[in-house]
């Protein structure tokens, strides 16, 4: 598996398959270059009526960390398909194609599959692994995200990890104090710009399983360990964010059970209930910094909240 690649979660990551039509690259070799020219001139006019050109937008790929700015995405509108992307000033659009300035806008062309082992499918058989990213790509699919990949990239501003959520390792005991860790984290992301949190993952990347907290469970499975996670956040946030905001999953990773949260862009700000060290129980607001959750003030949290929920009831 490939070391030296680095990945962005929600809005990122890996190992990519971009089947969007892209012209071929330039060959430097002059012969086969003026063949090329002379192919094109045989080539009929490109019917450009059904197809729109969306301009100077910001571009999330799922391969670069952050949008890129200034591309140019083409759609045929008819039959739903990305004709091309490229830098808008890489190439001079067809003079009778329809152009629709985005600036200032983001847009992603197609689906991201953020949950797959491509790795491991494409070692044990090549063929299998091409038909399948060929199924992802008809359904709408353009950009694989392997989580193996993922997690080597490290914690970011749209990915945490945390060891367990029920059991303190450094203790060797249940310790309801990791629960509220997990529901800190989940607010942070949730007001934030949403993002993936993995269970069973050591900061390091290290892979723990959650074999740990399985065993403090009536039953040791990722059955009940969903039902008490869900549990949980119901408690703190209530039953209508547990069902439309959080999803979980149960990828297996070098032979052991982690537990994926995908959490999604709140639309209300989620405060979490604490208690202090003299027992008083109050309410804050975390939200996203970095590779950690940090909790804001009073009077950072009315700026924030105002700034990124407008006025909420």
């Amino acid at each position: 598996m490939p070391q030296n690649l680095k990945f962005h979660l929600t809005l990122c990551a890996v190992v990519v398959l971009l089947l969007l039509g892209c012209s071929k690259t330039d060959n430097t070799n002059s012969t086969e270059t003026e063949s090329t020219e002379k192919e094109k001139e045989k080539e009929p006019t490109e019917n450009v009526e059904n197809q729109v050109a969306f301009t100077e937008l910001n571009l999330i790929d799922g391969v670069s960390t952050t949008a890129k700015p200034n591309h140019t995405v083409i759609i045929d509108t008819v039959k739903g398909t990305i004709i091309d992307v490229f830098a808008s000033n890489a190439k001079t659009l067809n003079a009778n194609l329809k152009v629709e300035n985005m600036k200032g806008k983001t847009m992603m062309p197609g689906l991201i599959e953020g949950h797959y082992h491509l790795a491991s499918e494409v070692e044990e058989d090549t063929k299998v692994g091409e038909i399948s990213l060929k199924n992802m790509f008809r359904q709408g699919i353009k950009t694989v995200i392997d989580l193996e990949e993922v997690i080597e990239s490290g914690e970011h501003g749209f990915l945490g990890f945390k060891s367990t959520m029920r059991w303190n390792l450094r203790e060797a005991r249940q310790d309801k104090k990791m629960e509220k860790i997990i529901l800190k984290s989940i607010a942070a992301f949730s007001n934030s710009e949403g993002g993936k949190l993995l269970i069973g993952v050591a900061d390091s990347g290290e892979i723990l399983g959650l074999q740990e907290d399985y065993n403090t469970l009536k039953e040791a499975n990722k059955d009940h360990f969903e039902l008490h996670l869900r549990n949980i956040v119901n408690n703190a946030y209530g039953k209508d964010y547990a069902t439309t905001y959080i999803e979980v999953n149960f990828p297996v990773i070098e032979e052991s059970e982690i537990c994926e949260i995908n959490i999604k862009v709140g639309t209300k700000p989620l405060f979490l209930e604490v208690t202090d060290k003299n027992g008083q129980k109050h309410k804050k607001f975390f939200v996203r910094s970095g590779n950690s959750s940090q909790d804001l003030d009073i009077a950072e949290t009315a700026e924030y909240v105002k700034r990124r929920f407008g006025n909420t009831k």
